[in-house]
C-alpha cells in the first residue's frame, strides 16, 4: 500500500488548524500593537482582511478570523504607501528606489495595465472613497516599481505545476509587512478571488533579494473560462487562446511537462460529494426552501470553485468484500458510520459486529426480512410462485426513500434491478452503504426537479414509510411517479395511512384515495400497512374526466423524458399513440428485452439493423476489454460498473454474464437514449460530465469512458476536472477504461502518476475484429493509497 505526503514548502508558520472547509493550513500570524484612536475598539476586534496561510505548498486566505493573526485595512494600506502602522518611529522604513534590473520589461503600456490590474486587486476604503483611494494608490504602486506582468513562458515550478495560465510580476520594494504576505494580499482581495477554492489562484513569492521579489500567480487549474484571465487583464488575444484550446487534445506542447501530483484533500474531505456539498450551499448563500427539499437537490460548484484535490480514504480503508457476500456485510473502516445501526436497531437495517457491519435485510417496514416482504407483495397481486417478476414481466423497480437498500438488494435475487433513490439527509450514508454493499443506487431526492429518468422507465415503484408528503404542490411528487412508471405499473405503498387507524390518517388516506382516483389508478390489492396502485394501460380513463378535473394532463408541447434541470410539473404525462394503441409497453419479457429491438427506436429514427449491428460490436469489444484485464482480475472483483457514455445500453448488455450491474449515464445534451436503455431492462441516469456525479466517493469498481473526453473538450469543460472526479467515484483497486483518440490517451498518461494510476493494457481497435476506426483503449488500475496521518489514525 502506497503512502503519499502532503504537499510541504519551507516557510516556517505556526497556530495550525483546520478551515470550516477541511484544507490543511498553517497560519503565519502578523500582529500590529496600540491603539487606534478613531477606533478604541481596534485592539480587542480588530477588522481583518485576511491571514496569510499555506495549503499543500499552495498560498490560500482565510476570510476574517477571530483566532490567529490578520492585517488591518488600515495596515495594508500603510504598506503599499512604504511604512507600517503605528510602529515605533524608529522602524519605519520608507521604500526603496525603483531598481529597473529586477523588473520584467520597462515602462510604458505594460506599466499602466499593471497598475490598473492592482488597483481592481485593492478594496476601496468606506471612508475616503473610491476616487480618492485610487489616485493615492496609483502614485504609491507607481513608486513602488509594479512593473510588466506577463504571461511567463517557462514552466512553472513543480509545487504548483498543474495550473496552467499564470501571471511573473516582479515587485522592487522594502516593507516591515512580509512580501510574500503583502504579494499574496493583492491576489486575495481581487473581486475574481475565491477564497473557498483550493486552486483558484495562487501564489508563490520566491525573494530574490532584500529589496526584490519575484511573485507567481497562478490563475485557475482546471477551467477554460480562468486561462482567459490572464489574457484578458494582460491585453492578451483571446483568439489564440481559443486556438490552444482546440489544440490541447490535438497537438502535444514540448513544453507541457508530466504532472506531478495533486494536492490530496483533507481527510475530513473523504466522503465530499461535489454537487451535494452542504457547505457549499452555505457559503453560497443560497436561498433555498427547505420544504421542497431544494437543500437536498443538486447544486454544483462553479468550476473557479472546484476542489483539484484527491479525495483520501478514510484510516483503515480496506479493498471491500465482494459480491455477494457484500450483500450481507461491509468493512466498518470503509463507511465509519455506525449512528444507523443504533438509530434503527428495532428494526434489523444493521448491526455492529467487529471490524464489520452486518445487513440483516431489515427495514423501518419489513422487520423480519425484505425477502418476506417481497414475497407477500407478489402474493397480494397473485404472481405466479410468490416471486415478484412476474415471470419476466416486472423488471425495472424504483425504491424511493431506500434506506440501505435492503429491498433493492434482495430483489436482484428474482431477476429484478432496482433504483435505489435516496437524499443525503439524516441518514446521510444510507446510499454509501448501499454501493458499497454491491446494490444499485443513486443519491437523490423527489424536489422541485425531474427525476433524472425518462418517462415510463419503470414497472414499478415503491415506498416503504419513506416519509414523503404526497399530498403536497397539488400532488406534484405522487404525478411524477406517474411520468416514470410504465403502462399498467404499480405503485406499492407501504405507511400507516394505508389501514388509517387514527383520524389524522383518515384524512391523509382520504385525500390520496381521492387523489389516486382522480389520476384514474386503481387498487390493485390493499393488505395491512401495504396497498398497491395500478396505472392505467391506456388513454380512455384521462378522456373521460369531468373538464376540469386536476390535476389537468399536461400540455401536448411538453416533452416527458426531458429531466436535466426540468422543473416538475403537476400535471398527468398522457401516452404516445403507440402506447395507447398497444395497451401496454410492448416489451418482451426479461431477459428475452435485453436483445430485442426496443419499441421506441422509432422515436429516434433507429432501425433494427443499427440496434442489432450496435449489439454486436459491443459484444465483441467487452470481450476484447475481458482479454486486456484477465491477467488482473477473478470472477468476482468486479461488481459496480459505470458506462459513462451509455448510448443504447449494448457495454452493458454484453456484461450480462457477468455477476456485475451496470450504471448508464446519457449525456444531456445528446440524444435521450436512456429510454432506449430502461427498455432493454438496465438502469441508468442522465448527467453532464461538466460536473460531478451523484454519488459518494470509492463507489464504482469500473469506469467505462468512451469518447467522454473528447465530449466534454467540445463542451468546452475541463478533462483535468473529469479526471479528478474519475478518481473520486472510483474505488483504489478499481479499473478505467478509456476508449478514446490517440492525443486524449497521450493526455491522460501525463497524469497518471498524479492521479496514483497505472497502466494495466493499451490496444487499438485495428486488434479488434470488425473494427475500422482509430480509438485506442487504455486501461488504467488506481493503486491503493493512504495519507500519512490516516496511516497513523489506523495504526
Amino acid at each position: 500500500m502506497a503512502r503519499v505526503e502532503r504537499a510541504r514548502t519551507t516557510p516556517t508558520w505556526h497556530n495550525g488548524s483546520s478551515n470550516r472547509w477541511g484544507l490543511k493550513w498553517r497560519q503565519k500570524s502578523i500582529k500590529w500593537k496600540g491603539r487606534d484612536p478613531k477606533n478604541p475598539r481596534a485592539s480587542s476586534r480588530r477588522r481583518r482582511l485576511a491571514s496569510f496561510v499555506i495549503v499543500e505548498g499552495v498560498y490560500r486566505r482565510i476570510p476574517f478570523r477571530r483566532n490567529g493573526g490578520g492585517v488591518s485595512r488600515a495596515s495594508l494600506r500603510a504598506a503599499t504607501r512604504g511604512r507600517s502602522h503605528r510602529q515605533p518611529s524608529s522602524s519605519r522604513r520608507t521604500t526603496a528606489s525603483l531598481n529597473t534590473r529586477e523588473c520584467v520589461g520597462g515602462r510604458g503600456e505594460w506599466e499602466s495595465q499593471a497598475v490598473s490590474h492592482l488597483l481592481s486587486l485593492l478594496p476601496p476604503t468606506p471612508k475616503n472613497g473610491k476616487a480618492k483611494e485610487e489616485r493615492a494608490l496609483r502614485s504609491n504602486l507607481a513608486h513602488c516599481g509594479i512593473y510588466s506582468p506577463r504571461i511567463e513562458p517557462t514552466p512553472l515550478p513543480p509545487q504548483i505545476s498543474p495550473y496552467k495560465s499564470w501571471v511573473l510580476l516582479s515587485l522592487s520594494l522594502s516593507l516591515p509587512l512580509s512580501l510574500s504576505s503583502f504579494a499574496h494580499s493583492l491576489v486575495a482581495h481581487s473581486p475574481l478571488y475565491d477564497p473557498h477554492s483550493p486552486s483558484f489562484v495562487a501564489v508563490k513569492a520566491l525573494r530574490r533579494s532584500n529589496k526584490a521579489v519575484w511573485v507567481l500567480l497562478a490563475l485557475e487549474y482546471g477551467s477554460k473560462s480562468l486561462k482567459r484571465l490572464g489574457s484578458s487583464y494582460l491585453g492578451g488575444d483571446d483568439e489564440s487562446d481559443g486556438k490552444q484550446d482546440e489544440a490541447k487534445f490535438g497537438q502535444e506542447d514540448e513544453d507541457d511537462a508530466t504532472v506531478k501530483s495533486f494536492p490530496v484533500c483533507d481527510d475530513r474531505h473523504s466522503e465530499l460529494i461535489p454537487c451535494l456539498d452542504r457547505n457549499l450551499i452555505y457559503q453560497m448563500r443560497l436561498k433555498l426552501d427547505l420544504s421542497l427539499m431544494e437543500h437536498y437537490e443538486r447544486h454544483c460548484p462553479l468550476p473557479e470553485r472546484r476542489y483539484n484535490c484527491l479525495i483520501p480514504p478514510p484510516p483503515g480503508y480496506k479493498v471491500p468484500i465482494k459480491w455477494p457476500k457484500s450483500r450481507d456485510e461491509v468493512w466498518k473502516a470503509n463507511i465509519p458510520h455506525t449512528h444507523l445501526a443504533h438509530e434503527k436497531s428495532d428494526q434489523n437495517w444493521m448491526v455492529v459486529k467487529g471490524e464489520k457491519i452486518n445487513f440483516p435485510g431489515g427495514g423501518t417496514h419489513f422487520h423480519y426480512g425484505a425477502d418476506k416482504y417481497i414475497a407477500s407483495m407478489a402474493n397480494m397481486l397473485n404472481f405466479s410462485r410468490n416471486i415478484l417478476n412476474n415471470e419476466g414481466r416486472i423488471r425495472t423497480v424504483f425504491d424511493v426513500g431506500c434506506g440501505v437498500a435492503s429491498f433493492g438488494g434482495y430483489l436482484l435475487a428474482s431477476d429484478i434491478i432496482a433504483m435505489s433513490l435516496a437524499p443525503n439527509d439524516v441518514h446521510q450514508n444510507q446510499i454509501q452503504f448501499a454501493l458499497e454493499r454491491g446494490i444499485p443506487a443513486y443519491l437523490g431526492v423527489l424536489g422541485t426537479k425531474r427525476l433524472p429518468y425518462p418517462s415510463r422507465s419503470f414497472e414499478l415503484a415503491h415506498c416503504s414509510r419513506c416519509r414523503i408528503d404526497w399530498l403536497q404542490r397539488d400532488g406534484i411528487l405522487l404525478l411524477e411517479l406517474d411520468r416514470v412508471l410504465r403502462p399498467g405499473g404499480y405503485f406499492a405503498y407501504s405507511s400507516p395511512e394505508a389501514y388509517a387507524q387514527d383520524e389524522e390518517d383518515l384524512r391523509i388516506w382520504k385525500k390520496m384515495s381521492a387523489l389516486v382516483e382522480r389520476m384514474c389508478w386503481r387498487i390493485a390489492s390493499k393488505r395491512n400497512q401495504t396497498v398497491i396502485w395500478q396505472k392505467p394501460l391506456t388513454n380512455d380513463c384521462y378522456m373521460e374526466r369531468e373538464p376540469g378535473t386536476q390535476p389537468p394532463l399536461c400540455r401536448s408541447d411538453d416533452d416527458p423524458d426531458a429531466v436535466w434541470g426540468v422543473p416538475m410539473e403537476a400535471c398527468i404525462t398522457p401516452y404516445s399513440d403507440h402506447d395507447h394503441k398497444a395497451k401496454g409497453s410492448g416489451l418482451a419479457p426479461w431477459p428475452s428485452r435485453l436483445t430485442s429491438p426496443p419499441p421506441r427506436l422509432a422515436d429516434f429514427g433507429y432501425s433494427r439493423d443499427m440496434f442489432e449491428k450496435d449489439t454486436e460490436i459491443w459484444q465483441r469489444r467487452v470481450k476484447n476489454y475481458w482479454n486486456l484485464l484477465s491477467s488482473k482480475i477473478t470472477s468476482d472483483t468486479l461488481r459496480n460498473v459505470m458506462d459513462m457514455k451509455a448510448y443504447m445500453g449494448s457495454f452493458a448488455a454484453a456484461l450480462r454474464g457477468k455477476d456485475v450491474w451496470v450504471m448508464n449515464v446519457v449525456p444531456e445534451d445528446g440524444p435521450n437514449t436512456l429510454k432506449l436503455i430502461y427498455d432493454r431492462g438496465l438502469i441508468g441516469s442522465v448527467h453532464s460530465w461538466c460536473e460531478a456525479f451523484s454519488t459518494y466517493p470509492r463507489t464504482y469498481d469500473l469506469l467505462h469512458a468512451w469518447t467522454v473526453f473528447s465530449d466534454i473538450e467540445r463542451k468546452g469543460c475541463s478533462a483535468e476536472d473529469l479526471l479528478i472526479e474519475m478518481d473520486r467515484i472510483l474505488r483504489p483497486t478499481g479499473f478505467i477504461i478509456i476508449r478514446d483518440k490517440q492525443p486524449v490517451i497521450d493526455f491522460v498518461k501525463k497524469y497518471l502518476t498524479a492521479l496514483h494510476w497505472e497502466v494495466v493494457a493499451m490496444g487499438n481497435s485495428s486488434s479488434e475484429p470488425d473494427e475500422d476506426g482509430d480509438d485506442i483503449v487504455l486501461i488504467v488500475q488506481k493503486k491503493m493509497w493512504l495519507t500519512s496521518e490516516s496511516l497513523r489514525d489506523a495504526e
